[in-house]
């Protein structure tokens, strides 16, 4: 087995254990035993840290199928080896299933998403996504909705469908709807309430998945995608650092049979003992979860490009396209953004040294060092021929700019023995070599 190989297994097997938050004794003796038949050392477990969920299942996806029916009947022997199958292990033993032998998720069945700002999708939630609409299933979807909601809510699930959500909005007034809005956001006025009503009403699968979804919370997985549900599988860390992990399940023209092949596989590894009462009606509201995530994307919205408005009376910056004024700061700071914007008519403004500024400091300030570098080491030097009968003269410059003006002390004619000259040479010579300057005896 290659090492790859070997660490996506062993990845596979560590979120299996940690999946319902519990570390069982009898899960540790049976992990010595994978180990053992997986081959796989601490090295591999090493490169496991560093794997997510979603590029081990990527990985093994290409295995032999031996191994992956292997890593299937394990992980399931795993799961039960506390005599009992948690929600969470049976979410994660679906994504192996779907991923690793029935193919039902298609290419990118199990997505793992890094970073604070994800999907806060709870894990009974269900959510349906498109990145384009189809007309077939979501006319499905329309016309069993009532019996979807009903199969997932018996196996513990909420399903979530964005049109329907937006139903729900337009079956209420604008009263009630701006009632809402200002007990959820009391410092938005009116008007950024009303657009956001709007937006409400109009919700779209397949414009929020790729313009929300995608873009803003970086969930590429939705890029481009077809019709499918999606589940929240886990938390795990990768290098220290929290993923979530999300799994596709592709479903067919008919919604209702997809819904009920998933609900079947699922309830092989568990059954649910508590039905679902969380749903989401005309004057009855959500505001957790995804639910709350909707309106908090509409209306805190980021990287939003608008107008900029300077009241000079007022001492006022204001951006009325994202409702947002500049505050808590100083006059003199919006005096000095102020004057930045309207210097970026002409250009903008350089704060930063030039090129040419930038090397001749950095030459005088390497040539500076070196100087004190020679003159700490002729210091001793310089006494002692003072003392005697004679006296030298040095000039040094930088080892890379032979070419520039060296300082120049003049030299004071005494003689003295040639013996003692000959060795103080050789010693500036040594001193030369060291520091990379060039020194001249002048005798």
């Amino acid at each position: 087995m290659k090492p790859t190989a070997k660490a996506a297994v062993v990845r596979v097997i560590h979120d299996l254990i940690l999946a319902d938050g519990i570390l069982d004794t009898r899960e540790m003796e049976l992990l010595s035993t994978l180990y053992a038949e997986y081959g796989a050392k601490p090295v591999d477990v090493l490169s496991a840290d560093e794997c997510t969920l979603a590029e081990a299942l990527s990985i093994l996806s290409e295995a032999d199928p031996a191994l992956r029916h292997k890593l299937l009947t394990d992980c399931l022997r795993l799961s039960m080896s506390d005599n009992i199958c948690a929600r969470e292990e049976a979410m994660l033993l679906l994504a192996l299933r779907s991923s690793l032998t029935l193919n039902l998720t298609g290419h990118d069945g199990v997505i793992s998403v890094r970073g604070s700002q994800r999907i806060q999708l709870e894990n009974f939630q269900v959510l349906y996504v498109e990145s384009e609409y189809d007309e077939e299933v979501n006319a499905s979807i329309s016309e069993q909705f009532r019996e979807i909601c009903t199969e997932l809510r018996l196996a513990g699930f909420d399903f979530v469908y964005l049109p329907q959500i937006a139903c729900n909005y337009r079956d209420m007034s604008d009263d009630e709807l701006l009632k809402l809005g200002h007990f959820l956001y009391p410092q938005v006025n009116d008007e950024r309430l009303r657009t956001l009503i709007l937006q409400l009403r109009d919700l779209s699968t397949a414009r929020f998945c790729r313009e929300q979804l995608a873009t803003a919370l970086d969930f590429k997985g939705l890029v481009d995608v077809g019709p499918s549900l999606l589940f929240k599988i886990n938390e795990s860390l990768v290098g220290n650092e929290p993923v979530s992990n999300f799994m596709l399940l592709e479903i067919g023209d008919d919604a209702l049979e997809s819904v009920r092949e998933m609900i079947d596989l699922f309830g092989q590894y568990h059954q649910n003992a508590h039905i679902r009462y969380l749903r989401e009606e005309s004057g009855r509201f959500i505001v957790r979860g995804l639910h709350k995530q909707i309106f908090d994307i509409l209306m805190l919205r980021k990287g939003i490009r608008s107008r900029v408005v300077i009241d000079p009376s007022r001492e006022r910056i204001y951006f009325p396209d994202a409702d947002v004024e500049l505050e808590k700061v100083h006059r003199r700071e919006k005096a000095l953004y102020a004057l930045l914007l309207l210097e970026s008519q002409s250009g903008g403004v350089n704060l930063n040294k030039t090129r040419r500024r930038q090397t001749a400091t950095a030459s005088r300030t390497a040539h500076a060092a070196h100087t004190r570098k020679i003159c700490h080491h002729l210091s001793p030097l310089r006494r002692r021929c003072k003392q005697g009968s004679f006296s030298i003269e040095f000039r040094f410059a930088l080892a890379d700019d032979e070419s520039s003006p060296a300082p120049t002390h003049q030299p004071e004619r005494h003689f003295a023995p040639r013996r003692q000259l000959r060795g103080r040479a050789q010693h500036l010579r040594q001193l030369r070599r060291e520091h990379f300057a060039r020194i001249d005896l002048l005798l």
